[in-house]
Parts: structure tokens; C-alpha cells; sequence
């Protein structure tokens, strides 16, 4: 049987300092992001924030198509 783990993709997870420079904004604009709904809500770890490059994709999928 074949180990699901190994099955998976390898998941990259960005800090909010990640997304700050990425965005060009500031942690305060990433907060209400995520309680307006636009960003998916973080993992935390050791109070870090973290979010995977596949939600961060889904927000600039939905950011895209507002714009638009």
C-alpha cells in the first residue's frame, strides 16, 4: 500500500511577512483581508502566520476577477 504522504505534493507555506512584500501592504490590510473573507484564514504556528501558495492563488484568482 502506498504511503499517502508520499502521494502528496510538498505544501509551501508563506509568512505574513511574505505577503506584506508580496502585496505591497501592510499586516493591518492582510488582517482585513482575512475578516472580510477575502483571504482564507491562516495556520498558526508558535503565533506565526502561515498560508499555503494555494490559497494565496485562490485570493489573486478572486482578486483578479473583482478587478475585472
Amino acid at each position: 500500500m502506498e504511503n499517502a504522504y508520499t502521494a502528496e505534493q510538498s505544501v509551501q507555506y508563506r509568512k505574513s511577512r511574505h505577503l506584506q512584500e508580496r502585496y505591497q501592504v501592510t499586516d493591518m490590510t492582510i488582517w482585513r483581508w482575512v475578516q472580510n473573507g477575502l483571504l482564507a484564514k491562516p495556520l498558526y504556528i508558535n503565533r506565526q502566520r502561515y498560508w499555503t501558495e494555494d490559497q494565496l492563488s485562490e485570493f489573486e484568482a478572486r482578486m483578479a476577477t473583482e478587478a475585472a
